[in-house]
């Protein structure tokens, strides 16, 4: 499959399926971590700041208060933006 490719979505669903096949069945092939190593460090998962980037403290919003699902997810009541 090509990216960017013009195929409908319809035609993406083998594609899809295969990939969470093979994600499954290689999931505990540990031995794949050392031959992709070089692979694997090219990402960056948490590239560092620019220095000219300065953090603040977040602070919890006092409109928008969280619950927690049944499943244990949290969840807000009111969507409000606050500033």
């Amino acid at each position: 499959m090509v990216v960017d490719s013009m195929a409908s979505a319809i035609s993406w669903e083998p594609f899809r399926v295969t990939i969470a096949a093979l994600g499954m069945a290689y999931f505990f092939q540990t031995e794949l971590v050392q031959k992709h190593k070089h692979l694997l460090d090219l990402i960056t998962w948490n590239p560092p700041p620019k220095p000219d980037v300065t953090s603040v403290q977040a602070v919890p919003c006092s409109k928008m208060r969280a619950y927690l699902t049944k499943w244990q997810c949290q969840a807000h009541s009111t969507f409000y933006l606050c500033g």
